[in-house]
């Protein structure tokens, strides 16, 4: 997390609160209810004299959640889906069906929450093997 950025919503509740109206417009983000319930109350109330770090940081973190990738450390999405969905069958039932939709969906750039999770799908099925963190 990059701290300068923090500082800086920190000093400046109308970026912060900008940033956090906007989250609650995005129609395909799947927000839990207490993501949803926190974006809520920071765009309804006032923050005097601003924002806390934790606040900050969380609201960076659910930016960061909603935000597509189309690589991760070099390896390329839409090549990690379809070698993923190959194996599909050594999966759960659950992630084997995420695989399939993904695979359908032809995404070449998915976001970072299904990116977490087919990187947990790729590992299991052998597609890679390093500790990939995002």
């Amino acid at each position: 997390m990059d701290y300068r950025e923090i500082d800086r919503l920190k000093k400046s509740p109308d970026a912060f609160r900008s940033i956090a109206q906007f989250l609650l417009r995005l129609s395909d983000a799947a927000w839990t209810e207490w993501e949803l319930d926190f974006l809520e109350s920071v765009t309804q109330r006032e923050l005097d004299p601003g924002p806390s770090t934790r606040q900050c940081e969380v609201l960076l973190d659910l930016r960061d959640c909603v935000t597509f990738h189309s690589k991760i450390a070099g390896f390329d999405v839409r090549t990690m889906i379809d070698r993923t969905w190959q194996a599909r069958c050594d999966l759960g039932e659950e992630d084997e069906q995420f695989v399939e939709a993904l695979h359908a969906s032809g995404a070449s750039a998915i976001r970072r929450r299904a990116l977490r999770r087919l990187l947990g799908c790729a590992r299991q099925v052998d597609v890679i093997q390093s500790p990939l963190r995002l």
